[in-house]
C-alpha cells in the first residue's frame, strides 16, 4: 500500500512538471493591423519631418540601403519625381523545436511602398505572405477553427509582428533624423 502511494505521488508530481513546462511554451498571438478594405494584415504610418519632398525620397532610398541586403532584389519601383519607392522584400521565420533550438519554418514575404512629400513621409507594408507553391496571406494564421491550425502560427504571427515593428522604429528613426 505504501508502494502504491509513493508511486501515485511520483506520478502527480511528474505530470505537475510537464504540464507546467507547456505552460512556458504558449505564445499568444499578437493583435495585428488589419485593412477593412483589403482584407489583408497592413502596417501604415505617417512620418512627420522639416524636409522637402526630394530630401524626404532621398532619406527614404538611403534607408533601402541600409536595411536591406540587396536593394536591387527588393526594389522594384524607384521615382525621385513622384517621391516613391515601391519593393517586394522577405525575411525568415522560424520554429522552435524541443531544448530551445531554433529551425527554419519558411520565409515570409511583402509588399513596401514609401512615398515622399514635403513634411512627411508614408509607409505601407501590406501583401504579407507565406511563401508557399501559391501565396499564402498569414491572415489565414490567425484562424483558431480551421482544420489546418496549429500552435506554431501564433510563434509565426510573433515574430512578424516584431520584426514589421523594428522595420517601422528603424525606418521612422532614418527619417527623422
Amino acid at each position: 500500500m505504501k508502494k502504491q502511494g509513493i508511486t501515485t505521488f511520483f506520478l502527480i508530481l511528474i505530470t505537475a512538471y510537464v504540464f507546467a513546462q507547456r505552460k512556458k511554451d504558449v505564445v499568444i498571438a499578437p493583435e495585428m493591423p488589419f485593412d477593412e478594405t483589403t482584407g489583408l494584415i497592413t502596417y501604415t504610418g505617417v512620418i512627420d519631418t522639416k524636409y522637402e519632398k526630394a530630401d524626404n525620397f532621398r532619406k527614404g532610398l538611403a534607408w533601402f540601403n541600409s536595411f536591406y541586403k540587396n536593394t536591387r532584389d527588393v526594389i522594384k519601383k524607384k521615382d525621385a519625381d513622384a517621391g516613391i519607392i515601391e519593393g517586394i522584400a522577405r525575411f525568415r521565420i522560424f520554429k522552435i523545436e524541443k531544448k530551445d533550438i531554433k529551425v527554419f519554418a519558411g520565409i515570409v514575404s511583402y509588399s513596401i511602398f514609401f512615398t515622399a512629400s514635403d513634411n512627411k513621409c508614408e509607409y505601407n507594408m501590406t501583401r504579407i505572405n507565406w511563401k508557399q507553391a501559391s501565396h499564402y496571406p498569414i491572415k489565414k494564421w490567425m484562424d483558431k477553427k480551421s482544420p489546418y491550425y496549429t500552435t506554431k502560427y501564433d510563434y509565426y504571427l510573433l515574430q512578424t509582428d516584431e520584426y514589421m515593428k523594428n522595420l517601422i522604429k528603424n525606418l521612422e528613426k532614418a527619417i527623422g533624423t
